[in-house]
């Protein structure tokens, strides 16, 4: 979409009655319903890796130590996957 917002300000600015143009985007709808546009195996991923994080943060609670910092790096890469939806 962003791309198609340049495409339209860019051909706006060439017609000579016009001094500048910008195009926004409305991104509320996409910030709404953004659980619609990621992979369902991404969906089931991050579901299973934050079950692990709850179950590793309720031990560390209880006193039993959980050396688990692979949820940790894996939820990052989901996260920095659909980082840059614009």
């Amino acid at each position: 979409m962003k791309q198609v917002a340049d495409d339209l300000t860019a051909e706006i600015e060439k017609i000579p009655e016009v001094r500048s143009a910008t195009c926004r985007q409305d991104v509320s709808f996409l910030r709404d319903h953004l659980a619609y546009y990621i992979d369902i195996d991404d969906l089931n991923e991050a579901f299973g890796l934050m079950r692990k994080k709850i179950r590793a943060m309720t031990r560390e609670q209880l006193g039993v130590k959980s050396g688990d910092t692979e949820t940790d790096e894996e939820l990052k890469k989901l996260v920095e996957k659909y980082q840059n939806i614009n």
